[in-house]
């Protein structure tokens, strides 16, 4: 069942409409497409399996590196290059050079779900954390460091000292909030990591209200998080 809820549009002169937001379930991991594969009798051992998927994208990494665009399935890819230059003749450092996913140059496949669910639209979604020092997710986070969140309804009213992101001591209950927020979009939030007790283990939660006035809805990651130095 595909779950979304109903969010204002903001484009002038179109107040008065809504769009439908697809709630994500969950993120689908390699892993768990390797192990999907198996179970369909196919006969390949689940290590063939990895092998053959990480050769894949070790290949589409290679041919990204020297300038061609690469398309698998629905999904297309390309090189870009950040930032500004003062100059034309300026050369970009490589570090500025990314990939980006667009979408497909052919159409892509509709498909037809034929039950969809209204859902609560205030409960943040927490799908994954990611340190960014050490690159890790919903395992550990590092003291100083910047943090990642992604997943929906996210997005929080940072003049509203009840809102935003908080580290929970698992042992204590003490709840440390976050100060310093790079990002703030439904989708993904960027912030400073506080200054957490090292050793300690933290439940990570964002906490929001739909509108001002609204009961505060809280949503928190499944996986406790260990702090790091």
């Amino acid at each position: 069942m595909i779950k979304y809820y109903m969010t204002p549009l903001t484009l002038e002169g179109q107040e008065q409409f809504y769009r439908a937001v697809v709630v994500s379930d969950g993120t689908f991991t390699e892993e768990e497409m390797v192990q999907e594969i198996a179970e369909l009798n196919t006969g390949l051992p689940t290590r063939s399996i990895s092998a053959f998927i990480k050769l894949i994208f070790e290949i589409r990494d290679k041919k990204l590196k020297i300038g061609k665009n690469v398309q698998l399935g629905d999904t297309f890819y390309r090189s870009s290059i950040l930032g500004k230059f003062e100059t034309e003749d300026q050369t970009p450092a490589l570090v500025k050079v990314s990939v980006n996913l667009v979408d497909s140059r052919k159409p892509l496949r509709d498909v037809k779900f034929s039950r969809v669910k209204r859902t609560d639209i205030a409960t943040p979604e927490l799908e994954l954390f990611v340190d960014a020092k050490t690159e890790k997710t919903n395992s550990e986070v590092t003291v100083g460091s910047m943090g990642r969140i992604n997943g929906s309804q996210l997005d929080f009213d940072a003049s509203d000292a009840e809102q935003g992101i908080y580290f929970v001591d698992t042992a204590s209950g003490t709840a440390l909030k976050v100060a310093v927020v790079g990002e703030n979009r439904p989708s993904q939030l960027m912030f400073m990591i506080p200054a957490l007790t090292v050793g300690n283990q933290y439940t990570l939660e964002v906490r929001r209200r739909i509108k001002a006035g609204a009961d505060l809805k809280t949503g928190r990651l499944a996986d406790s998080i260990t702090a790091i130095a």
